[in-house]
């Protein structure tokens, strides 16, 4: 296994622009889909406005409680 990692690195400095190209298009891909990800979370959950709920909640109560629609 130890001559595997050692043609690999063999390999990554025989070729620098071949590395190159493949470090950048993992950059690009990884940012794109975190990018994507954080946008879909975004628009698809919204987060609850938890202020609306403490206003309407006893004074003294101490959890705050969403009421379910059923």
């Amino acid at each position: 296994m130890l001559q595997d990692y050692k043609l690999g690195l063999r390999m990554l400095l025989k070729y620098p622009g071949l590395t190159l190209a493949g470090g950048l298009a993992l950059a690009i891909a990884i940012g794109v889909g975190a990018g994507t990800y954080d946008l879909l979370g975004r628009v698809l959950a919204p987060t609850i406005p938890l202020l609306f709920w403490r206003a309407l909640r006893p004074p003294g109560a101490r959890s705050e409680s969403i009421p379910s629609r059923r």
